[in-house]
């Protein structure tokens, strides 16, 4: 494995590890828990939670290894263009979920994000629970696929990673392992909602206006970051020698 593979997973782990086990805890974990995936909210057994989690991960997992193969294959070029367009698109997704809470005062004063007498929010919810009610392990599967098309910073910054080795298949790899490090998280917020049996109407009333406005700002940080407009934040420390630095933004 040649250096720049190389630093392509050490920047994955080291660099991503804080960041991807906050965000998808925050993030990902209560989406799931909205879902109610494999029944975890209803206090399935663990093993049927455990193999609907891991339907699900495949399904992410199938895409985005195809993306990062893509993205290996396009090397430096496609690497250049999401290191410019990363932060402009972190701007607007960062503000997105900061307005997006305040949808239910702009829905009574405007019908124009309706379709038909529903909002167009609740029609895909609906469906998509749907889907992760089915007992069937590869209705689990389809819906990661689905999921995996959300707009996801840690995604786009995985795929800059990936481009950078030049290699479909450490590209593939590369988002691989960061569909393996998000299952952590993922599992324990589920398996802590199993336990505790929390009710997934209230978790899905109550996401968007508790959660979506903190990655919000924290996505405008990442972009304000990049763009040089504040200053990064991170922690360096070494050990056995050798410097190891986290970035938060």
């Amino acid at each position: 494995m040649d250096a720049v593979v190389s630093a392509a997973y050490a920047q994955l782990i080291s660099l991503g590890l804080l960041w991807i086990t906050f965000h998808c805890a925050g993030m990902c974990g209560p989406l799931v828990l909205g879902l109610d995936l494999g029944g975890c909210t209803r206090g399935a057994n663990v093993g049927r939670v455990g193999a609907h989690l891991a339907a699900y991960q495949l399904g992410r997992a199938t895409v985005y290894a195809l993306l990062g193969a893509l993205a290996g294959l396009l090397g430096r070029s496609i690497s250049d263009v999401l290191q410019h367009a990363a932060p402009y698109f972190s701007v607007v997704l960062g503000l997105g979920m900061i307005l997006w809470p305040l949808r239910g005062h702009l829905q009574r004063r405007s019908d124009v994000v309706t379709l038909g007498q529903r909002p167009l929010l609740p029609r895909v919810m609906t469906r998509l629970v749907a889907l992760a009610d089915g007992r069937s392990i590869g209705r689990s599967w389809v819906l990661g696929t689905i999921m995996a098309g959300l707009p996801c910073m840690i995604v786009a910054w995985a795929l800059v990673v990936a481009a950078s080795t030049r290699s479909p298949l450490h590209g593939a790899l590369v988002m691989l392992l960061l569909v393996l490090m998000t299952t952590v998280p993922l599992g324990s917020v589920m398996m802590l909602a199993r336990m505790l049996r929390l009710d997934r109407v209230s978790l899905l009333q109550r996401i968007p206006s508790l959660l979506l406005p903190i990655s919000g700002v924290w996505m405008l940080l990442v972009a304000g970051a990049a763009l040089g407009v504040v200053p990064h934040v991170s922690l360096g420390w070494e050990w056995g020698g050798r410097g190891y630095v986290i970035m938060f933004w």
